[in-house]
């Protein structure tokens, strides 16, 4: 009877033990995870003969706190976007990868030297070809009865970057080749940007029309030749080096070869206008706030400036970055360019750099230059307004390029009061 009894009570006991050991698995599942108690080592749980640590020895605690920032790898922790990020590549920016400012040395002091040996006051050789620099003398930007620009207009928001490829504002690259026409290539740039930002048709105007009125290296001279003249395009009156040396005063064609010196007839000089250039305004080519208020009004800057042929030569290249024109002091070359961008690195400003030497210098024709080598280098800066010859003139229309009061009107484009309502007129009516 005993052992009946003694088998009944196992058979209880054992079943009382399951019973506990499920309800407790049921409540235990109904903990959410992050509440449970860590559960030991397997390597524990499975011996028995393993006693349980002691109290001062506490148990590894897996928690679900991330381990601290600095066991990241430094690859993993993003650098937030600095104020020289660029905006993001769209369908209307420059062709090829998008361009990075960062330039690995920050620019290249070199030393001042005595002026170049050999012709003229120097030369660049760009791709086999010897391209001579102007010589400096004192009215090589001197323009009489030229208005100056009214005082910079500060923008509402600090603008760090601005390039004019991006806004499809600029014409083709020109080549100067071997003759000392900087100043015509540089103008005709300026000129092409004009037209392209004013609209209403676009054809590169000619550099070699431009040159047989003022066949000389003295930007003011060229200046004073063609202001309020007809500019015939470049698909009429093509460049042609051989005019041109054969054009230039002995100062321009050291370079060329040209058996006799001849001078422009009358119907190289009278082409059928495509162009006209309006009006000058001299900018003040030390003030970074004058440049950049140019450039904001969407107007190429014609800048002339002394140059070290060395440093030009040197345009620093890298695959990641734009090049970069080194700092120099200049001497007695000079040389006109067109500035058509600006940005801002490290609390520094550069500017946009479009040369006349052919796309292979630099990159497509095109380079950075800082703007203490600006300032230090300055001999003259212009902004211009041209107009289609056929066509009525269209005025600026950047962020705030109107006087203040003013807005360019909707249809004409041409800047006239503001409406009661503070918007723009639309053919002169509000």
């Amino acid at each position: 009877m005993l052992p009946d009894v003694m088998r009944s009570l196992t058979v209880r006991a054992f079943l009382a033990t399951l019973s506990l050991a499920y309800l407790g698995a049921l409540v235990a599942s109904c903990v959410p995870p992050s509440r449970r108690r860590p559960e030991p080592p397997s390597s524990m749980a499975q011996s028995p003969i393993m006693s349980p640590p002691p109290v001062t020895a506490p148990l590894p605690v897996m928690t679900e706190t991330p381990p601290p920032a600095t066991t990241l790898p430094p690859a993993a922790t993003a650098a937030p976007p600095t104020s020289t990020t660029l905006p993001p590549a769209t369908a209307t920016a420059t062709p090829g990868p998008r361009p990075s400012l960062r330039w690995p040395i920050g620019g290249l002091k070199l030393p001042a030297r005595t002026p170049p040996k050999g012709k003229g006051c120097g030369e660049v050789q760009i791709d086999g070809v010897t391209i001579p620099l102007d010589c400096f003398h004192a009215a090589y930007g001197a323009m009489s009865g030229i208005p100056v620009m009214p005082a910079p207009v500060p923008p509402k928001k600090l603008v760090e970057y601005l390039d004019h490829r991006v806004s499809k504002m600029e014409g083709p690259v020109r080549h100067q080749k071997s003759v000392g026409s900087a100043v015509a290539h540089a103008l005709a740039s300026v000129i092409d940007q004009t037209l392209i930002r004013n609209g209403g048709g676009f054809l590169p105007v000619s550099a070699l029309h431009l040159w047989a009125r003022s066949p000389k290296p003295s930007l003011g001279e060229l200046l004073q030749a063609n202001l309020g003249k007809g500019i015939a395009d470049e698909g009429r009156v093509p460049y042609d080096e051989a005019k041109a040396c054969a054009w230039a005063s002995p100062e321009a064609s050291l370079a060329c070869t040209r058996s006799a010196q001849g001078t422009p007839s009358a119907a190289d000089l009278d082409h059928a206008p495509f162009a006209r250039l309006l009006s000058l305004l001299s900018v003040d080519g030390t003030s970074g706030e004058a440049l950049r208020d140019a450039l904001l009004r969407d107007q190429d800057v014609l800048y002339a400036l002394r140059v070290d042929p060395e440093a030009w030569k040197a345009v620093i290249k890298s695959a990641d970055a734009e090049p970069l024109i080194p700092d120099y002091t200049g001497s007695t070359a000079v040389h006109t360019v067109a500035l058509a961008g600006f940005a801002l690195q490290d609390g520094q400003w550069y500017y946009l750099v479009k040369n006349s030497w052919g796309s292979s210098w630099g990159r497509g024709g095109y380079a950075w230059i800082q703007e203490g080598t600006l300032k230090r280098n300055f001999v003259a800066a212009f902004v211009v307004q041209a107009s289609v010859a056929t066509g009525p003139t269209i005025g600026p229309v950047g962020p705030h390029s109107c006087p203040p009061g003013q807005l360019p009107d909707g249809t004409t484009k041409i800047c006239a009061p503001a409406c009661p309502n503070g918007l723009p007129r639309k053919g002169g009516a509000c």
